[in-house]
């Protein structure tokens, strides 16, 4: 990973913490005020959608929802989508297995999270809609994610099987 994409990749990651506690909400649907804590219990991914134009409309969540199923997660059953700057800290659960970042680039590399939990930054999905060559470095990204969430899932199941 280049010095200036860590460096970016590090100011969104502290951005998205100070968004979190301040709450969430999905795009798609009005959620009630959000607790102070992100509870993302049984929630396999945790999606920061970083405000951009035209963020909101509905062919830039299904477009989403697409590119998270292309990985074999399903975004209304394993996901905790939150618009905005920061990630929440989180309670009462082990937290995502997975952390994407929707902004305005796609990273080239995985970076450990708290509990080593891989994030990744992929284009917004208003993005992509505007220009099709931004798919496939969102692709690469995505498929790193998952190979990273595999690979933790392993060695959880190697360290419990001990």
């Amino acid at each position: 990973m280049k010095g200036q994409d860590r460096e970016l990749l590090h100011q969104n990651l502290h951005c998205i913490a100070d968004f979190l506690s301040l709450g969430h909400r999905t795009p798609a649907k009005a959620l009630p005020p959000a607790p102070e804590v992100l509870d993302c219990q049984d929630k396999s991914l945790l999606i920061i959608l970083v405000p951009q134009q035209d963020s909101s409309c509905a062919a830039a969540q299904e477009l989403l929802a697409k590119m998270i199923g292309a990985i074999n997660i399903d975004i209304e059953k394993d996901c905790t989508i939150a618009e905005g700057f920061s990630i929440p800290p989180f309670t009462g659960c082990p937290g995502p297995r997975g952390i994407i970042i929707a902004d305005k680039t796609a990273s080239k590399s995985l970076s450990p999270g708290p509990n080593n939990v891989p994030i990744v930054q992929i284009h917004h999905p208003a993005q992509i809609l505007k220009d099709d060559g931004l798919k496939r470095p969102t692709w690469e990204a995505l498929k790193l994610l998952a190979a990273g969430m595999a690979k933790n899932a392993n060695n959880a199941a190697n360290d419990g099987g001990q």
